[in-house]
């Protein structure tokens, strides 16, 4: 826009003119026979009035073709009233009626081609305007200003909208785009304030930086273009400053929603996505603070980066099993939305898929999740367990800051760990461990910062990875299954005290436990039966029930209703808000 204001504001060449004729002043090709309207002699605004300007003029007895209007011909001329162009012209040049005040009509003939830069720029007067259909392009700024401007009939030759070309038309109700425009260029219909309805055409595949921006007005929105591949940028969206707009129409024939399409639409409560759909872009409804749902259908296979970041008011949102792909930050900063199923389509969970989602207080995590990333449960403090599905090979700093987070199980399935996943998770006092043969990538605490006072390592486990226990020193009950003392990395068990923590292993292992490497250290080593009644409930209290392998197989029972009617012979975990038990039945 400033280079645009620089362009409008730029001196005029001197230009002499070789004859004036009936008060107009032009420029002779006398090889072609032709004469173009000019400026007189580098200065402008000495037209007023109604101009009528011929097809034709003779001069020194020869008939020459007016074919042009020169750049910045009539420019500044702010009482000229009104315009008509002859069907000889096929040229109206740059900044040729701009800044004409009270110009309130202009005839453009068919026979125009091209209409150049900023020709009508600051037209305040101007009520309408028919381009011809020769032209295929709306060059930038050519409207620019024209506040006066109630409509515009764009011909559906048009192919190109350039920048700025309609903004500060404030007196633009409703424009009609057409089939034929493939590119709307920079902020084409910003500040167009009047505007209340807009549809997009489907042959659009690029729509420019703030596109739409400010259009106040604009209340509803069709978009039709069904392969758009760019739609603006996250530091000017394509409606951006749209405060009105509430309601989008997704074409039933569109494939992709473009990266950025309708970021920033603060007041847009609910979307339906087509079943056409097959891509949603990045940070497509991003920042999106009014949108409290959003049904994504099962032809959608991606997810794109941040999509719906910080929608704060959404609520819920089902994600079908086509699904194959959710990015980093998907739903970061979506503080409302209460529970998500992550279809079993998904392999990851990426960077910061959840990231500060306070309200969540349930996920469930399908067995064909591998790996869940840095960031993906971040400061999730309304979650209390997190159970992880015997799939995932690997975590980061996935769960850290989940203030609520009071039960976790480590699946046997886990081989890499990295980061301190479990930082700041200051309610978190019990922890199944079943990872067979983890290793930490980053030789960091793992349960850094979480007050541990529960921990019991599963039967399969034969190695525990450096540091995972480290400065767990609120641990006063350990129970280890594995028949073999588990090998330890480096400082396991540093800071935990060995002196009250009680460790209980199987009977048969006592012995071995007793002259293994950091398991000796501990002076209270007992033999473990298979029943631990780690915590007493209230009769009634509802309860999760996992095995030891960390897998859920109940869900709302209470403990009397945890027989052997019910499950096979074994020992369990029971979960619940307030604490966790071992049975054995």
């Amino acid at each position: 826009m400033a280079a645009f204001l620089s362009l409008l504001s730029m001196p005029l060449p001197a230009i002499a003119h070789d004859c004036c004729i009936d008060g107009i002043y032009y420029n002779l090709d006398a090889d072609s026979k032709t004469a173009g309207v000019i400026h007189p002699d580098g200065t402008f605004g000495n037209y007023e009035g109604d101009v009528v300007i011929p097809d034709a003029i003779k001069y020194n007895d020869v008939v020459y073709t007016v074919s042009s209007i020169g750049v910045g011909a009539f420019r500044s001329s702010t009482n000229l009233l009104s315009v008509t162009i002859p069907y000889t012209v096929t040229n109206i040049e740059a900044l040729a009626f701009s800044r004409c005040t009270s110009l309130s009509s202009v005839t453009i003939p068919s026979s125009v081609k091209s209409i150049g830069v900023s020709a009508f720029s600051n037209c305040s007067g101007l009520k309408y305007v028919k381009l011809p259909d020769a032209n295929t392009t709306i060059e930038q700024g050519t409207f620019i200003n024209c506040s006066a401007l109630a409509s515009i009939d764009i011909p559906n030759t048009v192919t190109y909208i350039g920048g700025d070309a309609f903004w500060g038309c404030s007196g633009l109700t409703s424009v009609i785009i057409p089939n034929s425009v493939t590119i709307i260029g920079e902020e084409a219909f910003s500040k167009c304030t009047g505007l209340t309805s807009l549809t997009i055409p489907n042959a659009v595949d690029s729509i420019a930086n703030g596109a739409f921006a400010g259009c106040t007005g604009l209340g509803s929105v069709r978009f039709e273009a069904v392969n758009c591949r760019y739609m603006g940028f996250i530091k000017k969206p394509v409606f951006k400053d749209c405060a009105n707009l509430t309601s989008l129409t997704i074409g039933d024939k569109v494939a992709t929603i473009p990266g950025y399409a309708f970021c920033g639409c603060a007041n847009l409560a609910s979307v339906t996505i087509p079943n056409s759909v097959k891509a949603i872009g990045d940070l497509a409804f991003s920042d999106c603070v009014g949108l409290t749902s959003v049904s994504i259908p099962n032809s959608v296979t991606s997810i794109g980066i941040s999509s719906f970041a910080s929608c704060s008011s959404l609520k819920s949102v089902s994600i079908p099993t086509s699904v194959t792909y959710i990015g980093a930050g998907a739903f970061l900063k979506c503080s409302s939305l209460t529970s998500v199923a992550i279809p079993n389509s998904a392999t990851a969970i990426n960077e910061n898929t959840f990231w500060d989602c306070t309200g969540l207080t349930h996920i469930d995590i399908p067995n064909s999740v591998k790996s869940i990333g840095d960031g993906a449960f971040n400061d999730c403090i309304g979650l209390t367990s997190m159970d992880l599905p015997n799939s995932v090979a690997s975590i980061g700093n996935s769960f850290q800051n989940c203030t609520g987070l009071r039960a976790v199980t480590i699946p046997n399935s886990l081989k890499s760990i990295s980061g301190t996943p479990f930082y700041g998770c200051t309610a978190l006092e019990t922890v199944a461990f079943n990872a067979e043969c983890c290793k930490n990538e980053t030789s960091t605490v793992i349960f850094s910062d979480s007050p541990i006072s529960r921990l019991t390592i599963g039967d399969k486990v034969t190695t525990i990875p450096s540091y995972a226990f480290c400065q767990c020193s609120r641990l006063t009950k350990l129970v280890s299954l594995a028949v073999e003392p588990p090998t330890c990395g480096e400082g396991v068990f540093e800071k935990v005290d060995k002196t009250t923590c009680q460790l209980l292993v199987p009977k048969e292992s006592i012995n071995k436990y007793k002259t293994a490497d950091q398991w000796k250290d501990f002076l209270n080593i007992s033999g473990y039966d298979g029943v631990d009644d780690i915590s007493m409930d209230t009769q009634n209290a509802l309860y999760e029930v996992y095995n030891l392998q960390g897998v859920r197989i109940g869900s709302g029972m209470r403990e009397a209703e945890v027989t052997a009617d019910v499950l096979p012979h074994g020992v369990y975990i029971l979960v619940s808000p307030q604490d966790r038990k071992k049975l054995k039945i």
